[in-house]
């Protein structure tokens, strides 16, 4: 069974075992709990071992760069590419945080930020904007929808790290 590649504590199926599994690992306490032990047949459990990072720009730079950025940090990224998309990947995806450029040539993501705060199954997740940081107007606009934190695009790829612990800490 676990031939394929791999082999976690779930494979092990409790039938194979004489007396079950909870009793071959002596815990009798366990044979209460087999679901514990072994998934259902022909299942297997997901394993995440890296963050989820939702990256929306517009912008080739910095924009272009960020995913490849977080990725060297041990994310995983979706990017999205319409701003009208974003909602619909963070409800689907459940990310750790969303990463978005506020200034678009059509208008701004402050909409799309309201949007996430609104939400109630989502409003939870951090938004990090980042823009021109001489567009006082738009970094404002930006936290009053509800982003987490606004920063420089031109010290964004630099200072990532700093960033992403800042917007992440639990107060």
């Amino acid at each position: 069974m676990a031939g394929d590649g791999g082999q976690w504590f779930g494979d092990l199926i409790p039938e194979a075992f004489p007396g079950g599994l909870a009793a071959r690992l002596g815990r009798p306490w366990a044979a209460q709990f087999p679901f514990a032990f072994a998934p259902p047949l022909g299942h297997r459990a997901a394993v995440v071992t890296k963050p989820l990072a939702i990256v929306f720009y517009e912008k080739l730079l910095p924009g272009s760069r960020l995913p490849f950025r977080l990725a060297d940090l041990g994310w995983r990224v979706s990017e999205v590419k319409l701003a009208n998309q974003v909602i619909p990947e963070v409800r689907a995806q459940m990310p750790i945080v969303v990463l978005m450029e506020l200034a678009l040539r059509t208008g701004d993501t402050c909409p799309v930020i309201s949007e996430i705060r609104r939400d109630p199954v989502v409003r939870h997740i951090p938004v990090l904007g980042y823009c021109d940081p001489k567009n006082k107007k738009l970094c404002d606009a930006a936290i009053a929808a509800g982003a987490s934190l606004v920063a420089a695009e031109a010290g964004l790829l630099e200072q990532l790290p700093h960033l992403l612990n800042h917007v992440l800490a639990v107060e």
